[in-house]
């Protein structure tokens, strides 16, 4: 009796597991993902397209339905989204190897931006400083040289030099916007107010990110978080190292991380194949079970309505809903 009562149990808490993990309709193998600031059903994938590389595809009905952006042209495409920057930047290169500049607020239209002159095909990233029309980008001018360039009026026109700086990061805080820069010397550079002016961040960061090899950062709450191979640390609005190391899901650094817009210590990351949560800000890690210990999978976001479901993208767009806590994660598998 008592392993008929198991099974039954486990059968339904597989069904609810199920209706809570929902895959939306068919928008391709999903690079990158970003939702259409100011609320609404906009959805914005980057998506893997054979051999033209990559190009991006919109949904104005919360992923259902998909349809190719065709104002945005050129080769590796990419996006730029950090909430609640008001508007989202796309990013892709000419024939000539030059940089292309679009930017939307609602996915209903793509506005072209004047490029910065001396950003070309080496372009490493770029994005929005939070709160206005400041936008940044990083150009490759040379071998070593990476000038960080700066627009304070949507796009129209651009500053800046070779000051060898490299965009690693531009993260919403509560005083406004932390921008990480790699500079000379791997020295980090930190800015607060949208690139206008810089100081060099502690030793302790800079030797942190020179360890990680390939460091990833996250705009949590209130801050940043680094993510080396072994292990994180957090960052607070002006770029200090905050509180302990921090673990990573299953020991390893993870293919995506993501904070919850709504519960502040709560944390969702993919690593290897499985979907973690963390409740405590990182401390500890529980891993999906049923369908979310296999899911894969290569971004995370979260919708903008007022009940927030995290979106799961990779070879496929699903949607979860994990409002019942015990049903999804396995403090047993904790790392």
């Amino acid at each position: 009796a008592g392993r008929v009562e198991a099974r039954t149990a486990e059968a339904e808490r597989a069904r609810r597991l199920g209706a809570r993990l929902q895959r939306l309709g068919e928008a391709g193998d999903v690079l990158d993902l970003a939702v259409a600031p100011g609320g609404g059903r906009g959805l914005l994938a980057l998506v893997y397209a054979g051999a033209r590389g990559s190009e991006l595809r919109v949904s104005r009905d919360g992923g259902r339905q998909w349809a190719a952006v065709t104002e945005v042209r050129g080769a590796a495409p990419r996006l730029v989204h950090q909430a609640p920057a008001p508007e989202l930047l796309a990013f892709a290169l000419d024939e000539g190897g030059g940089l292309r500049l679009w930017r939307t607020r609602d996915l209903s239209a793509f506005t072209a931006l004047t490029p910065p002159a001396r950003a070309g095909a080496a372009a490493l990233a770029a994005g929005w400083a939070v709160g206005g029309d400041g936008a940044l980008v990083t150009a490759q001018e040379g071998p070593g040289t990476a000038a960080c360039l700066r627009s304070a009026d949507g796009g129209a026109s651009w500053t800046g030099g070779p000051n060898q700086r490299a965009l690693l990061l531009i993260a919403p805080t509560a005083g406004g916007t932390l921008v990480v820069a790699r500079a000379a010397g791997d020295e980090i550079a930190l800015s607060s107010d949208g690139g206008a002016s810089w100081r060099v961040g502690e030793r302790a960061l800079s030797e942190l990110l020179s360890a990680a090899g390939d460091p990833r950062l996250y705009a949590i709450a209130g801050g940043a978080l680094v993510v080396g191979r072994l292990a994180a640390r957090r960052l607070d609005g002006d770029g200090r190292l905050l509180g302990p190391v921090l673990a990573l899901p299953g020991g390893a650094p993870p293919q995506a991380l993501i904070a919850h817009p709504v519960l502040e210590k709560r944390w969702y990351a993919l690593s290897g194949q499985a979907l973690w949560r963390s409740d405590d800000g990182g401390a500890h890690w529980a891993r999906g079970v049923g369908a979310l210990a296999s899911l894969g999978g290569r971004c995370l976001e979260f919708t903008a309505d007022e009940h927030p479901r995290l979106l799961i993208g990779g070879s496929a767009l699903w949607q979860f809903d994990d409002e019942d806590q015990p049903l999804q994660f396995d403090p047993a598998l904790a790392r």
